[in-house]
């Protein structure tokens, strides 16, 4: 869909796509330079012939969450980046509010997608990414928080009784 996107904006720009799902795969291929048929894990691993070449930005939307060990990956992508070169990547936050106020109900359930998709093998909070990133050696440059209304959500706990305190809380807390 990136590619496709940065297409349709008339964005002149070389991409490279790494894609683990089959169909994805086919309805994929014609939109990059070279489309990698697996996880991004084994595409760093079978690096030695990529190690020539030098990312301007590398994606990772909604990935981090899909990896087993997410440090060695990040700093084999690190030496992909260009001289400043960007690592761009979202994930769910598993502090958003609606998570938390499943917890407090005792109610852990997966959904197909989103904040508890049921192929995340990792739960990231702001602070765990922080600590990752820190001990990766990226610095991050800019962060941006998807702003979504906790009681209209897939976890549904739009008949949670919540205090007005606990609602408080949520709205202030950063990782919420």
């Amino acid at each position: 869909m990136l590619a496709r996107l940065l297409a349709f904006q008339g964005r002149d720009c070389v991409i490279d796509g790494v894609e683990p799902v089959h169909v994805a795969q086919k309805a994929a291929r014609f939109h990059y330079r070279s489309l990698f048929c697996g996880t991004v894990d084994e595409f760093v691993s079978a690096g030695s012939d990529r190690d020539c070449v030098k990312y301007d930005f590398i994606v990772m939307a909604d990935v981090l969450e899909h990896i087993v060990n997410s440090m060695p990956t990040l700093l084999q992508l690190k030496r992909l980046l260009a001289p400043n070169g960007k690592l761009i990547i979202s994930t769910p936050n598993v502090a958003f509010a609606s998570v938390r106020l499943a917890l407090m109900k005792g109610q852990f359930g997966y959904v197909d997608s989103r904040i508890l998709e049921r192929t995340n093998l990792r739960f990231y909070t702001l602070k765990s990414l922080r600590v990752l990133f820190n001990a990766a050696g990226l610095n991050p440059h800019s962060q941006f928080h998807c702003l979504r209304d906790p009681r209209h959500t897939e976890i549904g706990v739009e008949s949670f009784p919540m205090s007005s305190v606990i609602l408080r809380i949520l709205q202030i807390d950063e990782l919420a």
